[in-house]
């Protein structure tokens, strides 16, 4: 039973640490204490404009066995470039983002007086290094682990919260 449910449960964990950044997590809530509902309607409406591509490029590598870039590809060159283009942009963004906030959590959390940009540079070098010798799993383990305990807290956080109103 648990091997169902880890092999079954798995790979949305990671799909949700994947598809959830920074944004959702620190401009959310933010917006969430500055505007209360009324954003609720743009919320749903941008929920609504990312299922498809969630979806879709999903259900293309699961129909044919290939990646969505192999999808790119066989529509032309031009369409991997544009893709190479924008995916360098949102990752350098993203990973500096994600790495900067991660670092700011963890000053606070364990109060270091290490700089921000120097603990964000040491967690990458650790991401990194990880990866290259080839403990894949080790982090995708360890990226479950953290997605269950976001899930955890966060429903703490909203009993708490709503125990208030």
């Amino acid at each position: 039973m648990f091997n169902y449910i880890k092999n079954n449960l798995g790979p949305g964990l990671i799909f949700a640490a994947v598809a959830v950044g920074t944004s959702h997590v620190v401009q959310s809530t933010r917006a969430g204490a500055t505007y209360g509902l009324s954003m609720i309607f743009l919320v749903v409406l941008v929920c609504l404009a990312k299922y498809p591509t969630y979806l879709f490029s999903s259900r293309y590598a699961a129909i044919t066995g290939e990646t969505v870039i192999d999808g790119y590809a066989k529509r032309g060159k031009w369409f991997l470039y544009i893709f190479l283009a924008l995916i360098m942009i949102e990752l350098s963004v993203a990973t500096s983002a994600a790495s900067l906030v991660t670092s700011g959590i963890i000053k606070s959390v364990f109060n270091l007086s290490m700089e921000t940009t120097v603990l964000s540079m040491v967690l990458l070098f650790i991401t990194i290094a990880i990866l290259a010798i080839g403990k894949y799993k080790a982090l995708e383990s360890f990226c479950k682990i953290l997605v269950i305990g976001f899930c955890i807290t966060t429903l703490i956080t909203t009993f708490i919260a709503l125990s208030w109103f």
